[in-house]
């Protein structure tokens, strides 16, 4: 992990990194994920199901080679090593296939959900440390009023709860402009974004 990298997850709960996937590796993920999508249900190999909805695409890593080798890249590597002490845990590979039929995701983090214990982050000895986060790798472009992921940046480190009124979810649809001190995160296909399951987070429809 850099120390820009470090500087800035900590800063803000979560990192934008842009240009992690080859032009190669792109084109062998979005294949990959076109065959997945396109397989009838029936067909589908055990252990792989989509959502009614066919937003969710369970086991999403493990449909393809291609997808699979993702999960220890080169580049994010180091990272998720440093993030659980050299003893890092696989939680499960979902495929999110996003469209504008789908609702909108209301902010939540894991202090609001499970409880201030569920999840640690800790820096020590020069590193960071967070037991839960999450690794999102695009494959399609989003652009500044596609919707996409929100994020209040450094709610990871809030010593308050986060009050009712600030970010209210009814503020969050339309065109209106979104509250101060939330942020929609716009990566290009084959960026990625890195983040601690502490911070808060949503989507735009």
């Amino acid at each position: 992990m850099t120390p820009t990298q470090r500087y800035l997850f900590d800063l803000q709960g979560y990192l934008h990194i842009p240009d992690v996937l080859t032009p190669e590796q792109l084109a062998s993920g979005r294949a990959a994920i076109d065959r997945y999508i396109a397989t009838p249900d029936e067909q589908l190999p055990e252990g792989f199901a989509r959502s009614a909805d066919g937003r969710n695409y369970e086991n999403g890593f493990a449909f393809d080679k291609a997808l699979e080798s993702l999960v220890m890249h080169p580049a994010l590597w180091p990272i998720i090593r440093e993030f659980t002490h050299d003893k890092p845990a696989f939680s499960r590979g979902t495929l999110l296939v996003d469209t504008h039929e789908h609702p909108p995701l209301n902010l939540h983090c894991a202090r609001e959900d499970y409880g201030w214990q569920s999840t640690r982050y800790d820096t020590r000895e020069g590193r960071i440390y967070c037991d839960d986060f999450v690794i999102f790798p695009y494959f399609d472009d989003v652009n500044q009023g596609d919707g996409g992921l929100l994020v209040i940046p450094g709610s990871h480190k809030a010593a308050f709860p986060r009050p009712a009124s600030f970010c209210n979810e009814d503020a969050l649809g339309g065109d209106a402009p979104l509250p101060p001190g939330i942020i929609n995160v716009t990566p290009k296909a084959g960026d990625v974004v890195i983040m601690t399951e502490m911070v808060a987070q949503g989507t735009l429809q």
